[in-house]
């Protein structure tokens, strides 16, 4: 498996530091998001989060903070941590409205209670980082998060990677020779590939429940991508 620590600490340092969308690899075909792509993604997040003015938000995996400053528009109090340091780096420096505060450190740390008093949290936010954790992982990701939780919480685990449409990201001759290289080099493209019945699964053992969205055409990687909507106390429509 790729060490993704190391990608994300230094591929950031490869790009200019106003290159944003590309730090944190929002792109379509090497080419970043337009405008509109990414306003559909950040609308997308919001209304998965059901965000309102007085919700603190934590944003796992936030990367530089380019979605996490939209998302703040519309929170209370957001708190972002990403374990690469050149990321956080630019997040603090262009990305920090007073609502907003950083840390480096690992997602998986948060289940170690790291954040301290900076909870609870009404919403947590993961958006395409799933991908960069093992199957393995799911429950001590939920743990972190539910040890944090306000009452009432709603966590996404955004823009997740669905097995049963990879072929549809790898839709071209070029990218599925470009597949076939990687797994005889033993080298990952994108990460972990993920069932969706498997997370839902993973949420009910720990008395979630979870609404899986998988209909989000207008977003960038809808068509292979899904959203996990979980909340501990009713359920999701």
């Amino acid at each position: 498996m790729t060490d993704w620590q190391t990608f994300w600490t230094e591929y950031p340092a490869s790009l200019d530091e106003r290159e944003f969308l590309r730090q944190v690899g929002h792109t379509i075909d090497g080419q970043p998001y337009s405008d509109g792509q990414f306003e559909a993604m950040v609308a997308t997040i919001r209304e998965a989060l059901r965000l309102k003015p007085t919700d603190a938000l934590l944003d796992v995996c936030c990367g530089n903070g380019i979605v996490t400053v939209e998302l703040s528009k519309y929170s209370r109090r957001v708190v972002g941590i990403d374990f690469s340091a050149p990321l956080i780096e630019i997040a603090r420096k262009f990305h920090h409205p007073s609502n907003l505060v950083y840390h480096t450190m690992s997602a998986l740390q948060v289940n170690d209670g790291v954040l301290g008093a900076e909870g609870p949290f009404d919403r947590v936010l993961m958006y395409a980082a799933l991908q960069h954790f093992r199957l393995e992982d799911l429950d001590r990701l939920l743990s972190g998060f539910l040890r944090h939780a306000a009452p009432g919480v709603v966590i996404v685990l955004g823009g997740v990677l669905d097995v049963s449409r990879k072929h549809l990201f790898f839709d071209t001759p070029e990218k599925r020779a470009m597949l076939r290289t990687y797994q005889r080099e033993g080298r990952d493209r994108l990460g972990t590939w993920w069932d969706k019945d498997l997370v839902s699964r993973s949420c009910e053992a720990v008395g979630l429940q979870c609404h899986i969205d998988d209909h989000s055409p207008g977003r960038p990687g809808g068509h292979y991508r899904f959203d996990a909507i979980i909340v501990d106390l009713e359920p999701v429509p």
